[in-house]
């Protein structure tokens, strides 16, 4: 049945769009555990699953820092679930890379349908790094869906390269005037090293929202706010689920990034809308064009369907050395110089401050990183809990007042 238009209106069953200071599917006022003790809980666990020692670390950072900067539906609520994956064996917690194809900037690497996505993601990146120092540039195509290009460009950052990268998402955005998703949103985004302020890290989709956060709403039974969805028939909506259909696990608030991503979710047969109108549509299938057709393993025409994706999704990485144009030094000098030109420049009226693209995330991360804080939802703490108790691991997730952190730990 398709869903028709709805009007937002002044409701708490409304998901309201917030500013750009978080998103909007966010909700301030968590009370903090300690993160030294969340982190340790979570590596621990993910050990004991069998993920190996560099990628529980690597893997629990990358989830932390989406929490850290206010997102726990793409946070270390998945931790659980990774655990319960790895040990019935749908997932595999150390994939090998399969190369099948390499030159000496160049690799191209078979997808692994059970492969753990941020393994993957992180071998690519080292690959391509490695490349990049030897070679002054390197492109690497992954026949699989590497979930987030934050963490792959910080990589590059730190060995002060240059990383662009852009990974195929699930077919959710329709032609501009069409009514059928057949496009990804595509997240897009370069990370560029500085000198002394934090890198330069774009990590963007195509559209108006992430999937995840509708997604939620779905399983939720929550409107969101005007301005994101189309419906099957390409008029707007507030109802999540013209969009997505979560399966019966992913009820009651249980939605996670990577039931999103499964095969069935998005059913609805609406759409998500593109950022800036056609200029959107047009970036996120032109960007889409260097991994499906490029870099993916093109299906038989009689197969070209939603499904498809699910098969064969792919990614693309490329860094580069900037001594290749100019001296390093210079270059990271010539950034800072650029982003504090552009943070420092003229406000509008009731704007506090400016930011470039990372520097507020990453300025919350450190913060709150300094004060071993960590504001989780009560549903993520009891649910870590949990897994503690499973687990056998000893671990202390109770309430610390904000006004008297206490130091971080090393693992």
């Amino acid at each position: 049945m398709t869903a028709s238009p709805q009007r937002a209106t002044a409701s708490p069953d409304l998901l309201e769009q917030r500013d750009f200071k978080g998103q909007w599917w966010s909700k301030p006022g968590h009370r903090s555990v300690r993160l030294s003790e969340v982190r340790n809980l979570c590596i621990t666990a993910l050990r004991g699953a069998g993920l190996n020692d560099i990628d529980a670390a690597f893997t629990v950072d990358t989830l932390l820092d989406k929490d850290l900067q206010g997102d726990h539906l793409r946070g270390i609520a998945d931790v659980p679930r990774w655990v319960s994956l790895f040990r019935s064996g749908e997932v595999e917690p150390n994939p090998k890379l399969k190369i099948l194809k390499e030159t000496g900037i160049s690799g191209l690497i078979a997808g692994d349908a059970k492969g753990f996505y941020l393994s993957l993601g992180r071998q690519s990146m080292e690959m391509c790094i490695q490349k990049a120092k030897r070679e002054g540039m390197a492109i690497v195509g992954v026949r699989k869906n590497l979930g987030t290009l934050a963490p792959l460009f910080k990589m590059a950052a730190a060995e002060d390269l240059i990383a662009f990268g852009t990974i195929q998402g699930p077919p959710s955005i329709a032609p501009t005037g069409g009514t059928q998703p057949l496009i990804g949103n595509n997240p897009t985004g370069l990370g560029i090293p500085a000198d002394t302020l934090d890198p330069l890290i774009l990590d963007t989709a195509f559209s108006q929202t992430s999937a995840t956060p509708v997604f939620s709403a779905a399983a939720q039974g929550l409107q969101v706010a005007p301005g994101l969805l189309l419906d099957s028939t390409g008029f707007p909506t507030t109802d999540p689920r013209a969009f997505a259909k979560p399966p019966e696990q992913a009820r009651r608030g249980k939605a996670s990034q990577y039931l999103a991503s499964q095969p069935g979710a998005f059913v609805g047969g609406g759409s998500l809308l593109p950022i800036g109108g056609f200029k959107g549509y047009a970036l996120a299938l032109a960007f889409g064009l260097l991994t499906n057709v490029l870099v993916g393993e093109h299906p038989p025409e009689d197969r070209w369907d939603g499904e498809w994706y699910h098969k064969r999704p792919s990614s693309l990485l490329i860094a580069i050395d900037p001594s290749l144009f100019c001296d390093l030094q210079g270059f990271e000098r010539g950034v800072d110089k650029e982003l504090r030109r552009t943070v420092r420049s003229r406000r509008r009226t009731g704007v506090d401050r400016l930011y470039y693209p990372g520097q507020r995330s990453q300025a919350m991360q450190a913060k709150l990183k300094r004060q071993d804080r960590l504001p989780l939802p009560a549903n993520v703490r009891r649910n870590l809990q949990r897994l503690a108790k499973e687990c056998g691991i000893s671990s202390d997730l109770r309430t610390v007042p904000s006004s008297s952190p206490r130091k971080a730990e090393n693992t």
